[in-house]
């Protein structure tokens, strides 16, 4: 449900800024990254229909090459600065390993797309700060899909604690199916 949730509020936000008149737009999307992540927002994308999958990008071609099939998407590639360049992807959806979280994210900004990107932004205070700086005054939409968030539990101790803060949590979960 809460990825349901943060979807539809990402595609909301996308919409406002696409839609043109009474048409209704339906934004074009690519996975980043085909390993569980990439497959889980892929399965919940499909359920929502008001997004289209056009392409899929991994470093590991056979996992892109599934899910561009699985999921009926037009194209798939190895290198993500193809979806990039695409100009009728209008979102990327990072799902990639950690330490490619900030070059992927920078890169997207700098191509124009909106980004959903899978926790953690990036590995140090430095390239968060330098992915909110290449955000600020595009209009481009930049989310981190961190399903904690929306936890009554988190949200009342953010009320609580105001910024600038560190907290260092351990949390805890079920493991998720392969």
């Amino acid at each position: 449900r809460m990825r349901l949730y943060v979807l539809v509020s990402l595609q909301n936000n996308i919409e406002k800024l696409i839609i043109g008149g009474a048409d209704v737009y339906k934004p074009k999307v690519a996975i980043i990254g085909c390993g569980n992540f990439g497959r889980l927002h892929s399965n919940t994308i499909k359920k929502l229909d008001n997004f289209e999958i056009l392409a899929y990008a991994d470093i590991n071609r056979d996992a892109a090459e599934y899910c561009c099939k699985q999921y009926s998407a037009k194209y798939y590639c190895e290198d993500y600065r193809r979806v990039l360049d695409d100009k009728d992807i209008d979102a990327v959806f990072v799902c990639t390993t950690h330490d490619s979280h900030y070059t992927i994210g920078i890169d997207a900004i700098a191509a124009g797309k909106h980004v959903f990107m899978e926790k953690p932004l990036a590995l140090t205070p430095a390239h968060c700060d330098s992915i909110k700086k290449a955000i600020e005054g595009t209009g481009l939409k930049f989310m981190v899909g961190h399903k904690m968030r929306l936890q009554p539990k988190i949200k009342k101790v953010k009320a609580e604690v105001k910024w600038p803060m560190i907290i260092v949590a351990r949390m805890m979960d079920n493991r998720w199916p392969d």
